[in-house]
């Protein structure tokens, strides 16, 4: 419930019974983007742009706020009526720190970045800036970028990463994919990169909003009734929360940051 951004579902509440969870959702008036693409084929670079500006702005949202994705896809991507997108299905996201990494291997195979496949660990943005590039491709070119009927094949492919790019498409939109269709993480486009890459923010006069809001710094002394209400989504005891937090916002590094 932390996520409040235009092109994010949302959820606004969750009901913990004794043998079942339940969410309330958005609902999302228009339909899946798989079905969108479908239906028109391959879109012009110019309506491609209006929905890869939507789908970055929620994802550097997501990053901003420490929270991974793991699962971008056509088919997590939705339409509204009013023609802007909602991304959905954050059951594999989860947090990150840029200290530390990641070492589950998971979100689907046509969408997943190479590291994933190779069974390496990973910090988390970077798989999403991947499977951005992957959406993107579908949505400029109507199909995806690795493809076989032989699952090691198809394995083979996506971890070669060997990109054909149609002679129709412009030199800005072929080379913001390329920059995102890496197989060395460390060498791949950030999400601020493909923010401010030209091809992104052609005819606008600004790159699109993160809609971040504007937060202080957490001080002291800590609000026991927040760390208390941390405890039901299991992030420990209010004991082990307080001593994580006060580590963390005495430390050197937060001290600075906080500036």
């Amino acid at each position: 419930m932390v996520l409040h951004h235009p092109y994010i579902v949302s959820l606004y509440e969750v009901m913990v019974l004794p043998h079942h969870y339940y969410m309330v959702l958005e609902h999302v008036d228009g339909g899946q983007m798989l079905d969108y693409i479908i239906s028109h084929g391959k879109l012009k670079e110019k309506h491609a742009r209006k929905f890869a500006r939507q789908i970055a702005s929620a994802l550097d949202y997501c990053h901003r706020n420490s929270i991974v994705h793991r699962d971008l896809k056509i088919e997590n991507i939705l339409i509204s009526k009013s023609g802007n997108i909602k991304i959905i299905d954050f059951g594999l996201s989860n947090l990150y720190s840029p200290r530390s990494h990641l070492s589950t291997f998971c979100g689907s195979l046509y969408f997943a970045a190479p590291e994933l496949l190779n069974a390496k660990v990973y910090t988390g943005p970077e798989v999403d800036v991947w499977s951005f590039g992957i959406v993107l491709y579908v949505l400029v070119c109507g199909k995806v970028p690795f493809d076989d009927q032989s699952m090691p094949a198809l394995h083979a492919k996506i971890k070669r990463g060997f990109v054909e790019y149609p002679a129709w498409l412009s030199n800005d939109c072929r080379h913001l994919l390329s920059r995102m269709l890496v197989t060395v993480p460390s060498q791949r486009a950030t999400m601020a990169e493909v923010l401010a890459h030209p091809w992104m923010n052609k005819s606008y006069d600004h790159q699109q909003p993160s809609y971040c809001p504007q937060r202080s710094p957490l001080t002291e002394p800590l609000d026991m009734n927040v760390i208390r209400g941390m405890t039901g989504f299991e992030f420990g005891t209010e004991q082990e929360i307080e001593q994580r937090l006060l580590a963390i916002i005495r430390s050197e590094a937060y001290q600075t940051a906080a500036k």
